[in-house]
């Protein structure tokens, strides 16, 4: 979930100008090789990230989220309070069926220990702008390096022609995802220096992810349309019922 929000605050927080609304599609390459295609819609504060089998929906004018699920035709909408609330419950289920109740107890007892250790004071973020350019999805992108540590975290080309900022307010956006992840795990992507590069350089068009010198992950733009959004593409089915976020969140019925 937290990566989720990430990529939601790259593509909000960046140097935007949307009028008449954008249609992006990406493609993502995972570890063991699995492709998938994603499809963002933007437009009058509203964002929406839709994959085959699950859309999440958020509202910046009503800070609310919805989450919709096409295998089993359920969603859920909530604020985020509600949101965070249900998804601290649905991570414990899960830890709790994995490690049991005991287990789950050493691995609070641990986590709660090692708070504050890997805040971002103790993380050294170097970003080096590579002067590198690729077309990527017709669009021309720059290169940038994200080091931590010393170690290559990430790989990303953003392109300052795909503007997205006169209906959604930066401040507004800056807000509602603090308040999600104020009790996550630092991030390097949380730091002032990966802000202040995704402000002054534009949407990112291609991202490769790496983790102890292997790449994790790749997303690459597909293709950006300029148009109309219709607002039903922001609203669930007529046909969908209603449930918990546990239960939207898995393939079949929790």
């Amino acid at each position: 979930m937290k990566k989720l929000l990430q990529v939601f605050v790259l593509i909000v927080m960046v140097n935007c100008n949307v009028w008449a609304g954008w249609k992006i599609i990406q493609i993502t390459t995972g570890p063991d090789g699995e492709v998938y295609e994603e499809v963002l819609f933007i437009q009058d504060g509203k964002l929406k990230q839709s994959s085959q089998m699950v859309d999440v929906i958020i509202d910046f004018t009503t800070n609310e989220l919805t989450y919709i699920n096409h295998n089993n035709h359920t969603y859920w909408r909530g604020s985020q309070a509600e949101f965070e609330t249900e998804v601290e419950k649905f991570i414990e289920k899960m830890m709790i069926e994995a490690l049991g109740e005991e287990g789950y107890k050493e691995y609070k007892k641990n986590m709660d220990a090692m708070k504050g250790e890997q805040g971002l004071e103790s993380m050294q973020i170097e970003i080096e702008d590579e002067n590198e350019p690729e077309m990527i999805g017709g669009f021309n992108g720059k290169k940038h390096s994200v080091h931590v540590n010393g170690e290559l975290a990430e790989e990303i080309w953003l392109c300052s022609d795909i503007n997205l900022d006169d209906e959604i307010d930066f401040q507004v956006v800056q807000d509602f995802f603090k308040e999600l992840s104020s009790d996550d795990e630092a991030n390097y992507s949380d730091s002032e220096e990966y802000i202040s590069m995704l402000k002054n350089g534009g949407f990112p068009i291609k991202e490769i992810m790496w983790s102890y010198g292997k790449v994790i992950s790749k997303t690459e733009l597909k293709e950006a349309i300029e148009q109309n959004i219709p607002e039903s593409v922001f609203q669930v089915p007529s046909e969908y019922s209603k449930g918990s976020l546990m239960n939207v969140m898995m393939q079949n019925e929790y």
